[in-house]
């Protein structure tokens, strides 16, 4: 299970285009590339080295990279911005912001770039591709393909992991070295796990989740279930939910 950002591409105009009236800025004769990120600590850290490394290699374009809060603040500000020719060139969201992005027609798909930029290189004829596909990860590429193109570019995957304590798991007279492996056992292993004071309040929960759609919908695709109707939105537009499937309340 994992989770993924997504990097979105703005109006090429705006980043090729060369018209300042269409959100194009210079700075010391370089394009100046807004990119609007959500990363913090060390995180933003490594987005620092990557966008300095880009910046150095040449003297043609400089990513500027702009904190904007987490996801949804993010979307809310792009929204905003939309029609108002202060939209960045590049902006990362929430997986789960895809079909919106799409749908509101303000994105150009990297996979568009892609062909381009495979056919000025010769590709075709043998040539290597500047940006290859195989050194990404499939399920991910998968996740933002829709309609037989890739709609964003992966970025800052993140892997959904379940932590136990082995202290807790001896003391319920569970074996600490097979903690539970689908989702049967981590409710069984649960119901052990939770204590309780002589008053009947809790002092021990037997699993902490935090409140995330994402993770819901991981759980759900993990047991072949959807979130939504129309394959998740991938084969139509969704127009109901089905979490309240068999699987979603196991």
């Amino acid at each position: 299970m994992r989770r993924l950002a997504l990097l979105l591409l703005f109006a090429a105009s705006t980043i090729f285009g060369g018209c300042t009236d269409k959100g194009v800025h210079y700075v010391g004769g370089r394009v100046e590339v807004r990119f609007w990120h959500s990363m913090t600590g060390v995180n933003s850290n490594a987005l620092q080295k990557m966008v300095d490394g880009f910046n150095e290699s040449q003297n043609d374009w400089k990513v500027v990279p702009i904190y904007q809060g987490g996801y949804p603040d993010s979307l809310k500000k792009l929204v905003a911005s939309f029609g108002t020719g202060a939209m960045p060139a590049m902006i990362q969201l929430d997986d789960i912001e895809l079909r919106f992005m799409v749908d509101s027609d303000a994105t150009v798909p990297p996979q568009d770039f892609i062909d381009r930029d495979n056919v000025a290189a010769g590709v075709s004829q043998g040539y290597a591709p500047p940006i290859d596909l195989r050194d990404f990860e499939p399920r991910a590429l998968q996740y933002y393909t829709l309609d037989g193109k890739l709609r964003a570019m992966p970025f800052n995957l993140s892997g959904l992991v379940l932590y136990y304590d082995k202290q807790a798991f001896a003391d319920a007279g569970l074996d600490p070295n097979k903690p539970p492996v689908t989702l049967e056992e981590v409710r069984a292993d649960s119901e052990k796990l939770l204590k309780r004071d002589a008053g009947g309040n809790i002092t021990r929960n037997g699993i902490a989740l935090s409140i995330d759609p994402w993770k819901f919908e991981q759980m759900l695709a993990k047991q072949g279930a959807l979130y939504a109707n129309n394959g998740n939105g991938r084969d139509g537009l969704a127009t109901k939910v089905e979490f309240d499937s068999p699987e979603g309340q196991a």
